[in-house]
């Protein structure tokens, strides 16, 4: 449906975009915290950020947040719902305004760091555990977290 969307949006009519009208169409409405994205345009984001980022030799980090049970094993799935809104939430307001972020699956965050060093993704993926922690105390989930550098594919 998304492809079919953007051929009705591109083959729309025969008339050309003028300058000022595309301006309008890419300029983003004021808003504070991270991109909340879709899984498949954050992979675009990434592949985009890797390009950027092999050019000017900026760090850019990847954080993949698992929600896991005790003994990690998995949420029950009534819970799993509400964890992954509540955490979505804490991830919001825990990022900067160039950071990207998106539900990969089911019981997973993956968040774009651009411009974060190692030690920086890792204090950010901190922040967002206590806070869920501090937040949540009494939920059934825990927070598994990873870091690792993108690379560009240069």
């Amino acid at each position: 449906l998304r492809e079919f969307y953007r051929r009705v949006q591109r083959d729309s009519g025969p008339e050309a975009l003028s300058p000022v009208l595309l301006l309008e169409q890419l300029q983003e409405l004021p808003s504070q915290g991270a991109l909340m994205c879709e899984y498949d345009f954050f992979r675009i984001v990434c592949h985009s950020m890797a390009r950027l980022a092999g050019r000017s030799g900026e760090p850019i980090h990847i954080a993949l947040i698992s929600v896991v049970g005790g003994g990690d094993s998995p949420v029950a799935w009534n819970s799993l719902k509400r964890v992954m809104n509540n955490l979505q939430g804490i991830i919001l307001s825990s990022l900067r305004r160039g950071d990207a972020a998106a539900r990969c699956s089911a019981s997973q965050y993956v968040l774009l760091l651009p411009q974060a060093t190692y030690e920086n993704s890792r204090m950010v993926c901190t922040r967002i555990t206590r806070a869920f922690v501090r937040q949540y105390p009494h939920s059934p989930a825990r927070l598994r977290v990873s870091v690792q550098p993108l690379s560009s594919a240069e």
